[in-house]
């Protein structure tokens, strides 16, 4: 058989593998992000600046539950005179939350910032155990980076996504059919690939 045949063939084969099995590669490029620790009871619930509504909400759901005493909000500066971590804070309280039990870290505006501007506060109360709460298709990331940053520390991380958003279609089993899921998850293996090049993680 010619060269040209067979290579033909080989095209085609592979196409239409990828034809029947596509969503299920797709499914696992998703779930590659998503990681969930074990959570247990921990000195602060950390949360990352982002998906704001969601992350804390989850995050005084957990407070509320008695799994830590403290909320540690972090965002960076905005436009204008306003920095996300206060805003965080406001919607803390406004869901009930005493702002004594919140803490802010006013600086970073990335994963990577997020775990470097929060080291030094964690540090300086004495926390030995935190909760991160981020979006799901983000926790891996945040893993990775939070375990680099944190390393030799002594201090444990668990990670937790947020287990339900109301305002949100993103589906881990049809994300490439929804404008959502697409931009979140090539978004987030963009940034795995950037961060890991970088030497971030």
């Amino acid at each position: 058989m010619r060269p040209f045949k067979i290579f033909l063939l080989c095209l085609v084969g592979f196409i239409l593998f990828f034809f029947l099995t596509y969503s299920f590669w797709f499914t696992q490029m998703a779930r590659f992000l998503s990681v969930s620790d074990h959570l247990e009871k921990a000195d602060a619930i950390l949360v990352l600046g982002g998906g704001v509504g969601d992350r804390v909400f989850e995050a005084t759901r957990l407070y509320k539950e008695g799994l830590a005493p403290c909320i540690v909000m972090c965002g960076g500066p905005l436009l204008g005179q306003h920095n996300l971590a206060d805003l965080m804070k406001e919607e803390a309280q406004s869901l009930g939350i005493s702002g004594n039990a919140v803490l802010m870290v006013r600086e970073g505006s990335s994963t990577l910032g997020n775990a470097t501007f929060s080291l030094p506060l964690i540090k300086r109360n004495g926390f030995k155990k935190i909760i991160v709460v981020t979006s799901p298709y983000h926790t891996r990331r945040t893993k990775m980076v939070f375990q680099k940053v944190y390393h030799g520390k002594n201090i444990k991380i668990m990670v937790h996504g947020v287990t339900s958003n109301p305002f949100s279609v993103y589906s881990q089993n049809d994300w490439w059919q929804q404008h959502e899921g697409i931009d979140v998850v090539v978004r987030e293996w963009m940034s795995l690939v950037f961060y890991f090049f970088r030497g971030y993680i």
